[in-house]
């Protein structure tokens, strides 16, 4: 992959996850209320804010022409640009597996989530800014070696 390429990322897995959470809430609700209309008005709104509040990383990356676009589905629907011209590397470092509980709400989705990927910004070797994103793992470490060819090391590398 060239670094003049075109990127686009898939939709993270924890998008699907706002079924079940909902489905969850809404039958505890009826589990102690027995009553439909406040399962309705109540539990399925909670299901639906637990799910966005819990997931508000999630996103879809783009890169074109050393431009970084991050396409955030929560709060609504808002972007994130980031012109890589303007710093003298970026990084990023993937959300590791061992921070994340996983395994949770049928594998669909996280419960907690404790770690995402992260897209590090330094300008004169001191870090600028951090980005915080969530997309699927294959796709990020694609981007990830999207972006580490757009900025070369300058360390020479020697092989044994």
């Amino acid at each position: 992959m060239k670094a003049t390429d075109k990127f686009k990322t898939r939709l993270p897995l924890s998008v699907y996850g706002i079924i079940p959470k909902t489905l969850v809430v809404a039958a505890l609700a009826f589990a102690f209320t027995e009553n439909w209309l406040i399962t309705i008005a109540g539990g399925v709104p909670t299901g639906l804010l637990l799910h966005f509040l819990l997931n508000a990383y999630d996103s879809k990356v783009t890169f074109d022409k050393g431009i970084l676009s991050f396409y955030y589905f929560r709060p609504m629907l808002r972007k994130q640009t980031v012109n890589l011209s303007k710093v003298d590397n970026a990084i990023v470092a993937p959300e590791r597996k061992d921070y994340v509980m996983r395994d949770v709400w049928w594998k669909t989705d996280m419960l907690l989530p404790l770690g995402y990927s992260k897209l590090l910004l330094y300008r004169d070797s001191s870090l600028i800014y951090t980005l915080n994103f969530r997309t699927n793992t294959e796709d990020t470490r694609k981007l990830a070696e999207l972006i580490k060819q757009s900025f070369p090391s300058e360390l020479p590398t020697v092989h044994p």
